[in-house]
């Protein structure tokens, strides 16, 4: 059995050694030390023996995330492949899927649409919903991802960063300020805490001071006096 070091100081002499041997033999112990030797390798123009390198790595750490990360890009000759044997291996994983779905949108964005909307319909993880409502925004617009918000609203509770994400949106394309407040409201009903009133807070003053009283008002119940100090 070969066992694989963590020490790559003197990474000639290594290769050297280690490209003589088998493979298959090859025991990883740390899948670390993989991705430390992919950066070697691909720095010293020896990355097309890389693909056998991470054949191996991963089918002794099959559920090794940042692995199939590292091969999907950097190594991969075939990316969407990878991707799905990823997924089979690591279903749950947000990273994969979006990496999974960012491709796809290259590649064929009609099952991309269908396949973000399967996967958003059963998951409410805050990644996946934020990066859907990016996607949205960047493919057809705020008025769609205002759209997707609603139907999002129908299936779970929406998370914390999908609705700043959409705040952002909305503050980008200059919508109206009382539209704006109205996703304030929102953000901050469900989210009740001093960062969200701080950008409620923030937006009023450059935007509609008219309403700052109000929003201060409306918090007192929520912070401290030393917090609401804080706000202005």
């Amino acid at each position: 059995m070969i066992a694989f070091s963590d020490k790559l100081d003197d990474f000639q002499s290594m290769m050297t050694d280690f490209m003589s041997k088998d493979l298959a033999k090859l025991s990883i112990v740390n899948p670390e030390t993989v991705i430390l030797l992919g950066d070697k390798m691909i720095e010293n123009n020896l990355s097309g023996f890389l693909p056998k390198v991470f054949e191996v790595a991963l089918k002794q750490h099959p559920k090794d995330k940042v692995l199939w990360l590292y091969k999907i890009r950097n190594v991969s000759d075939d990316p969407i492949q990878d991707l799905d044997d990823a997924l089979s291996a690591l279903p749950q994983s947000c990273d994969i899927l979006i990496e999974y779905l960012t491709s796809l949108s290259f590649t064929d964005p009609l099952k991309c649409q269908e396949k973000w909307e399967e996967i958003i319909k059963k998951s409410f993880a805050a990644p996946l919903v934020t990066q859907y409502l990016q996607y949205i925004y960047a493919t057809s617009g705020l008025e769609n991802v205002r759209k997707v918000f609603k139907d999002i609203q129908k299936w779970h509770t929406v998370p914390e960063e999908a609705i700043v994400a959409l705040l952002n949106y909305e503050m980008a394309e200059g919508t109206s300020s009382e539209q704006v407040c109205n996703s304030f409201i929102f953000l901050t009903t469900n989210f009740d805490s001093l960062e969200n009133w701080k950008m409620y807070i923030d937006f009023c003053q450059k935007n509609c001071p008219e309403q700052i009283s109000t929003v201060l008002w409306k918090c007192k119940d929520s912070l401290s006096e030393a917090q609401l100090a804080s706000l202005l």
